[in-house]
Order: structure tokens, then C-alpha cells, then sequence
């Protein structure tokens, strides 16, 4: 986890307000490199972030990260990181889970259990509950990760890793407000 992400050339998207509380990326939006959307609004509970992809045949690992920042060098509020066959201990692969405050990754969470495949599309779902981040993985329950910084501090969706990004939608639970979605994050 770190620099080696960050160093990686991001490609920037926007989230468009499509009407009734909804924000979405165009199709195919990134392919082997780092993409920062920054978020519209900030989350609350009740919020939900879909995305849909596809890994790379080449797969050994891709990172979904909700940051401050257009980049995980500072703080990160969730870290959601599938590596496949990432060492001899495992053998089909792991999910770490984590965040990052004040510049310092913290404890991790490790799931034993891989979800993802070389070559296969994939939708992931985080919805924002008062305690957690609930992680679904092509419609099946995969896990809660507690909160351990305000989901108000999440600013960017910034992905990298050995996928391809087809869409980042953002169901915003308050509707009744339209929120115009903000420009990319600039360098």
C-alpha cells in the first residue's frame, strides 16, 4: 500500500448529476491506470456507491480507496484492497482492508476469502450505514468495515490497480436537494 499507487499516472473523471439524488461516470473510464472522481457531495448514511468493472487478466491486485485527497498520500477513510495470490500463504488471494490517518496506515483487516477473478467483471457496492461501510460484491454480502474516521472526511473514489473501470455511480440518499456535481480534481 502507499507511494507505489500514487505514483501511478491518474486519469480524472467527473460524477454528472443525472436527477433524483443519482451521479455517474460515463462508460469505460479507465484501463490500466489510476482514476480519481471527486465526490459531488459528502456521504451520509444511507448513501451507496456502485462500481462496476472488469480485472485484468493480468490481475494480482486493484485498490478502491474513499480519500480526503486526489490521492491516498494523505488520509484515507476506507482502503478496499483484493490481492490475488499476493503471497505463499494464501493461495487464491486476500482482501486487506484499512484506512489511513494523519499520513499512517493503521491495523489491517484481512479477508482470507477472494471474491474476484482474472478476467471477470465485477460490481461492487459500499453503502454507507451510521457504522460502517458495507462491502457487497457482485450482489452477495462480503463485509462491514466500521468506521474509523468521519464519512464526512471522504472527498475522492480514487481506484488503481489491475482493472477496468466501466462506471462509478453514487446514489446520494437526499434527494429532495439538487446537488450540481463538482469538476475533476486538478493537480
Amino acid at each position: 500500500m502507499g507511494n507505489s499507487e500514487s505514483s501511478t499516472p491518474v486519469s480524472l473523471c467527473y460524477l454528472s448529476d443525472k436527477g433524483q439524488g443519482l451521479y455517474e461516470t460515463n462508460n469505460n473510464i479507465s484501463n490500466k491506470s489510476s482514476l480519481c472522481c471527486q465526490l459531488p457531495v459528502k456521504l451520509k448514511q444511507g448513501d451507496r456507491i456502485i462500481i462496476t468493472g472488469t480485472t485484468l487478466p493480468t490481475f494480482k491486485s486493484f485498490s478502491v480507496n474513499l480519500s480526503q485527497d486526489n490521492n491516498i498520500d494523505k488520509d484515507c477513510v476506507l482502503h478496499f484492497n483484493p490481492r490475488f495470490r499476493f503471497n505463499s500463504k494464501c493461495t487464491d488471494g486476500q482482501v486487506v482492508m484499512n484506512y489511513k490517518k494523519n499520513s499512517k496506515w493503521r491495523k489491517e483487516e484481512r479477508w482470507l476469502n477472494m471474491p474476484f477473478n482474472t478476467n471477470q467483471p465485477f460490481v461492487i457496492e459500499i453503502a454507507v450505514t451510521k457504522q460502517s461501510y458495507v462491502i457487497t460484491i457482485d450482489d452477495s454480502p462480503f463485509y462491514a468495515f466500521n468506521h474509523r474516521v468521519d464519512m464526512h472526511e471522504a472527498n475522492f473514489i480514487y481506484i488503481s490497480g489491475d482493472v477496468s473501470i466501466s462506471s462509478i455511480q453514487l446514489f446520494n440518499s437526499d434527494t429532495t436537494r439538487a446537488v450540481k456535481s463538482a469538476p475533476p480534481a486538478r493537480h
